[in-house]
């Protein structure tokens, strides 16, 4: 039931942001700038979560996802149904797109036992960007 909850609040996240995107244009490859900007968001969750600091990774959370999730829901679903993004060891990152407004980073995430494909939703807001969703990817072949 929680592993169902959860993917439900992905799927609603990543509506979000795809509705988002409809909204505002197709996406492109971003520039260096923000693909930094979108990678350092990232790349900070992810440190966060190998660091066990929920907190931190939470602020990096977009207000609209923080309004649907709280911080201890946040902890436990991502504990209990993503054990590799929460204990990853390293990330790959693929090559970000936004629009000005949304941002997409596709990111391989490594952990015991191997790797995972997911992608970040992002949107930009008044302080920076936000994480609004993480999708996870069906992959074909070996990690």
């Amino acid at each position: 039931m929680r592993k169902a909850v959860f993917l439900l609040l992905f799927v609603t996240t990543a509506l979000i942001g795809r509705s988002q995107e409809l909204e505002t244009g197709n996406v492109h490859l971003s520039g260096a700038g923000v693909r930094g900007q979108l990678v350092a968001v990232v790349s900070a969750q992810l440190a966060a979560f190998r660091a066990g600091d929920w907190e931190k990774a939470y602020t990096l959370a977009a207000p609209s996802f923080q309004g649907v999730v709280s911080r201890q829901a946040f902890a436990t679903l991502i504990m209990r149904n993503y054990p590799i993004v929460w204990k990853n060891t390293r990330a790959e990152f693929g090559v970000p797109s936004d629009n000005g407004r949304v941002g997409i980073v596709p990111v391989r995430i490594f952990g015991e036992g191997g790797s995972e494909a997911y992608t970040w939703l992002l949107v930009k807001e008044t302080g920076g960007w936000r994480v609004t969703g993480v999708v996870p990817q069906r992959t074909t072949g070996g990690a």
